[in-house]
């Protein structure tokens, strides 16, 4: 059984390969004040979740990971030497796998890990610098890691001793690394929810949109050149959940249902994002809870909205199969106001 790369998107956590079009992102209507201020106060966020990932083989699905596994999101705020505003988003993401027999023997107690950094602009959300680098302990032949300059039009692939270039036009360019955020900042997330946008995916833009399990040799074995391009994509609301977080204190900051309870749960808009067009792929769901998280700073009210509660994503075989279902829910909370 061969592994399906999964790239993390915002989440940093899904690849789409995709039909893709060329063109600067879509002009959205977004929050008027970011939903990471607490009235115009920035606030430095860490998110952290834990992962489960399951193996969908029969009727009765199998965790095929250990509780140590994590994703962690931080969010910080910096300048330019332009005196713009610049956000940062890291992410660090493990999963360590058991030895289950329902796993292939390649995947045995080993441990996968994805970094990330994704810099873009406060005034209109586009990407200035992003980053990223995949360890595949399963696969370590395919690890990989990237660095594109936005400002410069320049980004550089490499896996192993392969290295790949690319410039593309300097443009306002939206980048999957962040896409989660992006689409916190939206307006109006609830039951009438609808967007559509690009994003720049250089997972995609690198490796193609090629399904052929030997991609690497495949796509570096020949002269084929890498093409720049963007995807299309569609969000829309799916419906309204409460998300069930157990044991954890930074739920009392939330208006939450039930936070007194021992197991307690938290009121969000679940919001689904596919591919646009016909071949929409296997879509993504991300939960951002619909009341604030408020906190007191010097006897002030500060309240930070449309926290990113929970994420689902699904690993498909070449041949459409169902193989793996992957949950991300949040189990810490922090912030700090500057």
């Amino acid at each position: 059984m061969k592994k399906i790369l999964i790239s993390i998107m915002a989440a940093m956590l899904v690849t789409i390969s995709c039909i893709a079009c060329t063109g600067a992102p879509a002009t959205l209507e977004m929050d008027s004040t970011l939903p990471w201020y607490a009235y115009r106060t920035f606030v430095s966020e860490k998110s952290r979740y834990n992962v489960t990932k399951y193996f969908m083989k029969d009727v009765d699905d199998k965790i095929a990971v250990t509780e140590d596994s994590y994703l962690e999101y931080t969010l910080t705020q910096s300048e330019d030497e332009g005196k713009n505003i610049l956000y940062t988003l890291t992410a660090n993401f493990k999963i360590k796998y058991t030895d289950s027999e329902y796993l292939d023997d390649s995947f045995h107690n080993k441990t996968d890990t994805i970094t990330s950094t994704a810099v873009f602009r406060r005034d209109n959300l586009a990407a200035v610098y992003t980053e990223k680098t995949v360890t595949l302990e399963t696969d370590p032949s395919s690890s990989y890691s990237f660095t594109v300059d936005y400002t410069e039009g320049t980004a550089h692939f490499t896996s192993g001793e392969t290295t790949k270039d690319l410039t593309f036009e300097k443009a306002s360019y939206i980048d999957n690394e962040y896409l989660y955020y992006y689409i916190r900042a939206m307006k109006n997330l609830g039951n009438t929810f609808s967007a559509n946008f690009t994003v720049v995916n250089w997972y995609d833009c690198f490796i193609g949109n090629n399904n052929n399990a030997n991609w690497f040799q495949t796509l570096f074995g020949s002269n084929k050149k890498i093409k720049f391009k963007t995807t299309s994509m569609t969000a829309r609301f799916y419906q309204t959940d409460n998300i069930k977080i157990e044991n954890a204190d930074f739920l009392a900051g939330f208006a939450a249902e039930g936070k007194d309870s021992a197991e307690q749960t938290l009121k969000c808009n679940t919001i689904q994002i596919m591919l646009s067009g016909t071949k929409t792929g296997s879509p993504l769901f991300a939960s951002y809870a619909s009341t604030p998280y408020e906190t007191t700073d010097d006897d002030n009210l500060l309240s930070t909205k449309k926290i990113l509660a929970e994420m689902h994503s699904f690993e498909y075989t070449t041949r459409g199969t169902l193989t793996y279902r992957i949950d991300y829910i949040l189990n810490d909370f922090t912030q700090d106001f500057e």
